[in-house]
């Protein structure tokens, strides 16, 4: 069965098989997009690059050519969800940087993907996001598409089971991905004092609203649970280090310059959380993926290739 027909079939099914927790000792970092967990690989698997360089492209490249090849193969579908939420410039670091997210979707169509879109749903005007970001222009020189899933009917509910999220609209057009790569930017957050990898996430359910107005941290883990990328690939290349998620002010950003690979969606975040001054165990979300068993919160335990 291919990935694609595994995920329909997945996607459709009554409900999602996630029954209660898995131990905190074996977390899933299976490079697969999955609905349903498949905790195969233990925390000393876990493995980033963070790569630095001034250059959007050459950074996407060197980051990718150290991580090895992407698990993309001939003729697969590949969904990019991207991070262009608001109506922000370039330079205040709230979406992806566009050479950022147009290389690594060059990447992506080079190791054989037959088709390659950056996604996202939107908070601010659809048409504004995409065109002040920068991010519509880039996207569409280099040959690719970027769309905005805003509508309503773009969404269908689906059974979660999670301690804290029961159920919640998932796009459906997750289920045409052979696979999926999670780019997220990263930058603070007011409620959640990061967004990367995980919280990026959001943008695949119709009513943020919801998570909002419960247990944010609670239904950002239950969702990363069974939405599972194939690979995470985190844009640090400038970064909203407070006032975000949306942004806005130049005293608020740094540029690290920096890309964050890896499979292991916690070790990711828990990176990540650095770049703020903060570790995995000051984000919440973080936390109870951790205990979950989605992946390794201790740094000290990642192998972290770092190419400068």
């Amino acid at each position: 069965m291919s990935r694609r027909s595994f995920l329909k079939a997945a996607v459709a099914a009554a409900a999602v098989a996630v029954t209660g927790c898995v131990s905190a000792s074996e977390p899933s970092i299976t490079p697969v997009p999955s609905i349903i967990p498949s905790p195969t690989s233990t925390a000393t698997q876990s493995r980033l690059v963070v790569t630095t360089d001034p250059d959007p492209a050459r950074l996407v490249d060197r980051a990718l050519d150290a991580f090895g090849a992407l698990p993309i193969k001939k003729d697969d579908r590949v969904f990019v969800k991207a991070n262009f939420s608001f109506s922000r410039t370039v330079d205040q670091a709230a979406s992806n940087h566009p050479q950022v997210l147009v290389r690594l979707m060059e990447r992506c169509r080079e190791a054989g993907a037959s088709e390659v879109i950056a996604f996202d749903h939107t908070i601010d005007s659809s048409k504004l996001c995409l065109e002040r970001s920068g991010i519509k222009a880039a996207v569409e020189k280099a040959g690719f598409t970027a769309i905005a899933v805003n509508s309503s009917s773009e969404y269908e509910e689906r059974q979660i089971d999670g301690p804290t999220l029961k159920k919640t609209r998932i796009a459906r057009i997750l289920k045409d991905a052979d696979v999926l790569i999670n780019a997220p930017v990263v930058k603070s957050h007011g409620n959640t004092r990061l967004t990367a990898g995980m919280k990026n996430l959001m943008g695949v359910i119709d009513n943020r609203g919801a998570f909002h107005s419960s247990d944010l941290d609670g239904c950002i883990a239950d969702l990363s649970y069974v939405i599972r990328p194939t690979l995470t690939v985190a844009d640090a290349y400038r970064v909203l280090k407070s006032g975000g998620p949306n942004g806005g002010s130049p005293e608020d950003i740094t540029h690290p310059q920096q890309l964050i690979v890896g499979y292991d969606p916690v070790a990711v975040d828990s990176y990540a959380a650095t770049l703020l001054g903060l570790t995995g165990n000051d984000i919440e979300h973080v936390v109870r993926a951790y205990q979950r068993g989605l992946g390794e919160i201790d740094l000290g335990k990642v192998n972290v290739q770092k190419v400068v």
